[in-house]
């Protein structure tokens, strides 16, 4: 899809090069443009490149499915997915600890004891302020 912006781009710019000339010598230039790729398609440079890039995007998907099927690569997929099973699991069991939960519950009331005397001295120094100012 990128080539379909690519030959857009070149199509507009050819376009706006053209546009003080006549009808004809833009047609014509397209017409000569147009023969120039067909014949480049045709060609067996163009033909040798085309199955040379077929062969190698076969042989790359051939030894991907390969690996991807290997023994080693599931043993290695296994054990990753057991581990991280082993890790989800420990971090349950470690918060699902009593203790662990009393102290995040008491994390949680120092937080909110901590947050409550700022907001109280907040006020305060506010308070002192307002009075000064008045």
């Amino acid at each position: 899809m990128q080539e379909n912006k690519i030959i857009e781009e070149v199509v507009t710019k050819v376009e706006e090069e053209l546009k003080e000339e006549s009808e004809e010598v833009k047609t014509d230039f397209f017409n000569k443009l147009k023969e120039g790729v067909d014949k480049f398609i045709e060609s067996e440079d163009f033909k040798n490149f085309k199955d040379k890039a077929k062969e190698v995007t076969e042989v790359a998907i051939e030894k991907a499915k390969e690996i991807k099927d290997s023994e080693q690569f599931q043993k290695i997929k296994n054990v990753a997915q057991e581990e991280v099973h082993k890790g989800a699991k420990a971090v349950n069991d470690f918060l699902a600890r009593e203790d662990v939960n009393e102290k995040i519950e008491k994390a949680k009331d120092v937080t909110v004891d901590v947050a409550e005397k700022a907001l109280n001295k907040l006020k305060k120094l506010l308070d002192r302020e307002n009075k000064e100012n008045d």
